[in-house]
């Protein structure tokens, strides 16, 4: 059985310094990520007069 299925693995620090807590919902990152995708298949611009943001 391996040790990270029992209580004799160490704490994951993420785990521990989040305490539970996260600023987003797993549901709006899903959303980020589709939205992403749609804005690199199109080349990568929205809205900035054909400028890359940050350019």
């Amino acid at each position: 059985m391996p040790v990270a299925w029992t209580s004799l693995a160490t704490a994951d620090p993420f785990v521990v310094v989040a305490a539970g807590r996260s600023r987003f919902r797993v549901a709006d990152l899903i959303a980020l990520v589709g939205l992403l995708g749609d804005l690199k298949a199109e080349g990568g611009t929205a809205d900035t007069g054909g400028r890359r943001a940050g350019a």
